[in-house]
């Protein structure tokens, strides 16, 4: 029998997460550490699930920020591509622990590096959170931000 590597530990606990089986994820996640760990993501949702599962919210939290410090510490280049999905899962993790205006700003971090994120708009959307005014140093209702955000919003984004 083939051995697991970290992406497949990664990509079953993905599947999981989309039917909902946060529990086995999480198992499924502490195993893969035990193969690999050193993966960032793998210590990402690991620690995401284990303040959302386990609700243990300070290490989860600690193990989300560690992953974030590891990836930026062992993937110089082209880094900004994944820091969304940790910026995500810590902030899902804060979330857990009942810390909303801590969740907001972290899911906000994550949409600096890509603002049209659906997984964290999805997560804010959930929360009740609205969007940046496209100008935010004008007032929400002032006209062009409500014409900016309607033609954004046609596109799409």
């Amino acid at each position: 029998m083939k051995e697991l590597q970290a992406s497949d530990y990664l990509n079953h606990a993905k599947n999981l997460l989309r039917k909902k089986m946060y529990k086995r994820a999480l198992e499924l996640l502490e195993e893969g550490l035990e193969v690999a760990p050193e993966n960032p993501f793998l210590l990402s949702y690991c620690g995401a699930l284990t303040a959302i599962v386990a609700k243990d919210f300070k290490r989860g939290i600690r193990m989300s920020e560690a992953a974030l410090k590891q990836l930026l510490a062992t993937v110089p280049m082209h880094v900004e591509v994944h820091l969304p999905i940790f910026y995500l899962n810590i902030g899902r993790a804060y979330f857990a622990s009942g810390d909303r205006n801590k969740a907001i700003a972290v899911f906000r971090k994550g949409l600096k590096y890509d603002s049209f994120n659906s997984d964290i708009l999805e997560e804010m959307d959930a929360m009740g959170v609205r969007r940046t005014p496209p100008i935010p140093s004008l007032n929400r209702s002032h006209p062009l931000n409500k014409y900016i955000g309607y033609l954004l919003h046609k596109l799409g984004k």
